[in-house]
């Protein structure tokens, strides 16, 4: 399956709106074009995601161009892959990663989100009147 969507993040109002502001799940990865460490985890990275069998977006944020941003989300080091959902980031991880790694850091960050969604949802356990 491929990737629903990898778009690159053009300034900080863009990085609110297209990344925070979105109703899935987004990959980010922070990275720099001058870096071929950067260009393998990217390349693998697409391919965890365009395997998987969720169809998530990738946002690329240049830190070069956009090092605010890289800074307000320490992530300041390259490459590092992270999972924003729900308004905030949720996970983040540096350095070059095997695909197996990206897979399951995605999975584990997907995973956690799910779990402090069913902690919202779980309702109190209601105990009726007693009778005796």
């Amino acid at each position: 399956m491929p990737a629903k969507d990898i778009f690159d993040v053009k300034d900080e109002r863009d990085f609110e709106e297209r990344v925070l502001r979105s109703k899935e799940p987004i990959i980010i990865s922070f990275d720099t074009p001058m870096s071929d460490t950067c260009k393998i985890n990217q390349e693998r990275l697409v391919k965890v995601v365009e395997n998987g069998k969720k169809n998530l977006a990738i946002a690329k944020v240049d830190i070069t161009q956009l090092e605010d941003i890289a800074r307000k989300y320490d992530a300041m080091a390259v490459p590092t892959v992270a999972v924003a959902c729900d308004g905030k980031i949720r996970s983040q991880v540096t350095g070059m990663q095997e695909p197996d790694d990206i897979k399951n850091f995605v999975r584990e960050s997907l995973l956690d989100r799910q779990k402090s969604i069913d902690e919202e949802l779980e309702f109190p356990i209601y105990v009726g009147p007693r009778y005796y």
